[in-house]
């Protein structure tokens, strides 16, 4: 007999829309300035959810120099029937992308994660997180790669897999285009809890009685399956995104909330 009690760290993944087309080939690097507007319907955490359905508002602005570093902060706002757009906290990250070439691309990253203290979310327990991804592009389709450390009470090892293939139609427009990026993701992750085991004692076959004994287990398993479509749409400096995602949470521990869930992220930006 098993009760099992949630003591996992697991950073929630904010997807910040990518507003450039340059996967097709590589270009000389330069400095950009980018402010976004993003927009979630549903706080997604590897399927994990909280009860109120919250959804969420975050502005960002990032900075990548010519050199590849890059420093990136992100406020975010909390709705639900309780909350309405109450700031919950700031994530910041700061990285380096690697020069990208005909088949690979790819980002070392550091976030820090300042959530509220009375903000009650799964991923708001995770203070830290470094990480690396890899993509090798083909023209059939991406595979992406990646691993992070999540440090709160307890440190957890995530890895993500990915498939995806651009589509890119150019607009008469003079740099105008429409992206289109089918993607496939596994995620996987480490998870603590506490493993209780009720057992039975007994002396020359005679029983004395149960012993509860209970232990720190770590299992490496996956977290979940997702599904995304992002469009993009890019106008000079202007960009657009309109993201559907379907996620499928696996191996939800006891006193987890989690289910197959639909939801829709949008943003707004400009790159300068």
């Amino acid at each position: 007999m098993k009760h099992l009690f949630a003591a996992m760290g697991l950073l929630v993944a904010i997807g910040i829309p990518a507003a450039c087309f340059a996967q097709d080939s590589a270009t000389a690097r330069h400095d950009v300035f980018s402010a976004t507007l993003n927009y979630q319907s549903r706080v997604d955490y590897f399927g994990r959810t909280d009860s109120l359905k919250s959804s969420i508002l975050f502005p960002s602005l990032e900075f990548e120099s010519r050199t590849g570093l890059y420093a990136q902060g992100n406020v975010i706002f909390l709705n639900n029937s309780q909350q309405t757009m109450e700031y919950a906290g700031t994530l910041l990250q700061a990285g380096y992308r690697f020069p990208e070439s005909k088949h690979f691309s790819g980002n070392l990253y550091y976030n820090q994660i300042l959530y509220r203290s009375d903000v009650d979310l799964l991923e708001s327990a995770v203070k830290e997180q470094p990480g690396v991804n890899i993509t090798y592009k083909t023209k059939v389709v991406n595979l992406t790669l990646g691993a992070d450390l999540k440090f709160s009470n307890r440190t957890d090892v995530g890895a993500t897999g990915g498939l995806d293939h651009l589509w890119i139609i150019r607009l008469n427009s003079p740099k105008t285009a429409l992206g289109i990026d089918p993607t496939a993701n596994i995620y996987l992750g480490t998870q603590n809890f506490t493993e209780s085991i009720l057992e039975q004692k007994d002396l020359l076959g005679i029983p004395l009685g149960n012993t509860m004994l209970s232990h720190q287990v770590q299992q490496f398993s996956v977290l979940s399956y997702a599904f995304t479509m992002p469009v993009v749409f890019v106008k000079g400096k202007f960009n657009a995104s309109l993201t559907p995602s379907y996620v499928l949470p696996q191996n939800l521990i006891e006193g987890e909330t989690g289910y197959d869930m639909f939801y829709v992220s949008a943003a707004v930006g400009v790159r300068l």
